[in-house]
C-alpha cells in the first residue's frame, strides 16, 4: 500500500479506496469547510478527549457525536482547527498523524489529551508536589519510554544499541521551538512527557519512568505524534513546510500503585476544553 500525497482527494490509498473522508462529503460530515483550510491540527486519543476538545472549540460534544467512522479523519472545526482522533496507543497515533500531514495545509500539530502525574513530577518530591489534577504540562520533548533493552545492568535505549529511531535525538522528540513559545504560558509546568506502550500501574515502574526519562507525566501518543511530523519533515516531497509540533497534557490522575491512584477525568475534561479554547485563539 502506497500513500500518494497532494492529490485532489488530499490523500489517496492506492489500490485501497479514495479517501476525503471515506467518500463521504464533507458537509454531510458536520465540517465547518474542506479539510485543506485547516492550519492547526489537535490531535486526540480517545473519545473522552475528542468530546472535550470539541466543547472547548465551541462545537458542542462533537458534530453528531464521535462515530466509529469518525478515527483517522481530520474534522474541521472551523478558523483553521481541525481535529483529529487516532485511537490510542503509537500505531494509531503516527499512522493517523502521517496521514492528516498528506492533507494540503497544516503547519501546526499539537497533540493534547490527558495525562497520569509521574512520582516527584509535580516538583515537589512527591505526586502531588506543585501539580496535581487538572494541571497543564507542556512537553519541552515528548520521550519514548520503552523502546529500547532490559539489561541485568540497567535500561538501554534505541540510540544506545546503536539504531536511530528518527531525525531527532532519541529517545526525546523536541518540540518545535517557536509553537512551544506560543503554549508556554498556558502550562502550569513544563518539561518531558513520557510516551508508554504500558501505563505505570505499580509504583515501581512510575518511579523508574520518572528516573529515566526525566518526564513529568506519561501518556500514550506524543512520542509517536512528533515522530511522525520529524519524519514527514525530512520528506523530500515536504521540504521547507517545516510543520510545527508540540504535546501538551492535562494530568488526569496520578500514576503509580493502581489502588492508590487518583482519577478526575470530569475535572480534566472540563480543563482540557478551557485549554484548547486558549490554544484556537493564538
Amino acid at each position: 500500500m502506497s500513500i500518494t500525497k497532494r492529490s485532489p482527494y488530499h490523500c489517496s490509498l492506492v489500490g485501497v479506496r479514495e479517501f476525503d473522508g471515506c467518500g463521504v462529503p464533507m458537509q454531510e460530515r458536520g465540517e465547518s469547510g474542506p479539510v485543506s483550510d485547516v492550519r492547526t491540527l489537535l490531535v486526540v486519543a480517545a473519545e473522552g478527549e475528542y468530546r472535550a476538545v470539541m466543547a472547548g472549540l465551541g462545537r458542542g460534544e462533537g458534530v453528531g457525536g464521535v462515530r466509529a467512522s469518525a478515527a483517522w479523519q481530520v474534522v474541521n472545526a472551523g478558523g483553521g482547527v481541525g481535529v483529529l482522533m487516532t485511537g490510542i496507543g503509537k500505531v494509531n497515533a503516527a499512522g493517523a498523524t502521517v496521514l492528516a500531514l498528506s492533507k494540503e495545509g497544516v503547519r501546526r500539530v499539537i497533540n493534547v489529551g490527558v495525562a497520569g502525574l509521574l512520582p516527584g513530577g509535580g516538583g515537589g518530591g512527591d505526586a502531588e508536589g506543585v501539580l496535581g489534577i487538572g494541571s497543564v504540562v507542556v512537553g519541552s520533548s515528548s520521550v519514548y519510554a520503552d523502546e529500547g533493552l532490559v539489561t541485568p545492568t540497567g535500561f538501554q535505549t534505541t540510540a544506545e544499541m546503536g539504531f536511530a529511531m528518527g531525525p531527532f535525538p532519541d529517545p526525546a522528540v523536541p518540540a518545535s521551538d517557536g509553537l512551544l513559545r506560543l503554549v508556554r504560558s498556558m502550562g502550569d509546568a513544563e518539561g518531558a512527557i513520557a510516551t508508554v506502550s504500558t501505563c505505570s500501574g505499580t509504583d515501581e515502574r512510575a518511579a523508574e519512568v520518572r528516573g529515566r526519562t526525566g518526564a513529568i507525566a506519561e501518556g500514550m501518543e506524543g512520542a509517536a505524534v512528533g515522530h511522525a511530523v520529524a519524519r514527514w519533515n525530512a520528506l523530500d516531497g515536504a521540504a521547507g513546510v517545516g510543520v510545527e509540533f508540540v504535546e501538551v497534557r492535562v494530568i488526569s490522575n496520578t500514576a503509580g500503585d493502581r489502588p492508590k491512584q487518583r482519577w478526575d477525568l470530569r475535572a480534566a475534561f472540563e480543563r482540557l476544553s478551557t485549554l484548547v479554547g486558549e490554544i484556537a485563539r493564538v
